[in-house]
C-alpha cells in the first residue's frame, strides 16, 4: 500500500492500548453510551476498550465521504484473532446499504464509464494501483436491493469481479438477475481456470497480469452458459428445466 493510497484512503492504526482511544474520546466530550453507540467498544477485564486495538484501520464511508464505521485487520501474522474486526451494525452503519470506496469512485466512474465490483479492500487497492480506480467492494456482504439503487443512479456500466472460486461464481450469478431487473448494463470478468483474486495476481504476477484479468469481460449469457457447462451435469429433468428458464428472459430480451 503506497503512501498515497494511505493518504486517499484514510487508512490508519489503534494503538495496542485500547483504553487510549477510549480516554480520548472522553476528553473530546463524548458520552460513554456515545462511544458505546459507535460500534468500537467492547469490555476488557472489566473496562471499556477499543475493540480495534493493534489493528490496521480502514474507514467505511458514505458516498459523501462521511465516515460511517471501520474494518480493522490484524497485523499479526500467527494469531488465533479473526482477520477482520466490523464495527457492528450502528443507527448509521449497515453494510447492506454502503459500497466501499464508492465516495471515490462515484467521479471517475462517471468519467471512465464503468464502476468494478470486487469482494475486498486489498482488490480495491489493487485496481486502484494500475490505473483502474472507478471500483468498489462488497466488504463480504451479497450485493442487496440498496446496492443495486445506488448502482443504478451512477448510469455506467458495472462489471463483475468477484473472486473466481465456486462461491464468488455463484455470487454473480445470484446478482445478474437483480441488474437485469432494474436494466443496469453489465458483464463479468470471466478468465478460465484463475481462481485467484485481483490482489494475489498482482503479487505473484504483476500488473500486466493484473490489467489483462480485469479487461477479459464477456457477456451475461456467455457467463451463465459457462457457468452450467462447468458446474451442472444436467442429469435431471429438472436440472434442464433450471437452465432454461434462466436462459429464456436473455434469449427474449
Amino acid at each position: 500500500i503506497t503512501d498515497e493510497q494511505i493518504a486517499k484512503f484514510g487508512l490508519g492504526d489503534s494503538m495496542n492500548n485500547g483504553e487510549i482511544t477510549v480516554n480520548y474520546l472522553k476528553n473530546k466530550n463524548y458520552s460513554i453510551k456515545t462511544i458505546s453507540d459507535i460500534g468500537i467498544t467492547d469490555l476488557q477485564s472489566g473496562k471499556l476498550s477499543d475493540k480495534n486495538a493493534g489493528r490496521l484501520i480502514f474507514p467505511i464511508k458514505d458516498p459523501y465521504g462521511q465516515v460511517l464505521g471501520f474494518s480493522a485487520r490484524t497485523l499479526k501474522s500467527h494469531t488465533d484473532d479473526p482477520k477482520y474486526v466490523n464495527t457492528s451494525e450502528t443507527k448509521i452503519f449497515h453494510k447492506g446499504l454502503i459500497l466501499y470506496n464508492l465516495n471515490n469512485a462515484k467521479q471517475s466512474c462517471k468519467h471512465d464509464g464503468y464502476l468494478y465490483i470486487v469482494e475486498g479492500f486489498m482488490d480495491v487497492f489493487a485496481l486502484d494501483s494500475i490505473g483502474f480506480p472507478s471500483v468498489v467492494a462488497l466488504m463480504g456482504t451479497k450485493l442487496t436491493s440498496d446496492h443495486v439503487l445506488l448502482l443504478k443512479r451512477l448510469n455506467v456500466e458495472i462489471r463483475l469481479c468477484l473472486d473466481g472460486d465456486a462461491a464468488g461464481q455463484k455470487g454473480m450469478m445470484a446478482i445478474m438477475p437483480m441488474l437485469d431487473a432494474k436494466n443496469i448494463p453489465y458483464r463479468i470478468v470471466s478468465k478460465p481456470k484463475e481462481i485467484r483474486d485481483p490482489d494475489e495476481i498482482l503479487k505473484q504476477d504483476g500488473e500486466k497480469a493484473l490489467k489483462d484479468f480485469i479487461t477479459t469481460l464477456v457477456d451475461p449469457f456467455t457467463f451463465a452458459l459457462n457457468y452450467y457447462e462447468n458446474t451442472s451435469p444436467l442429469g435431471s429433468r429438472e436440472d434442464c428445466e433450471k437452465v432454461i428458464r434462466h436462459f429464456i428472459p436473455m434469449l427474449t430480451s
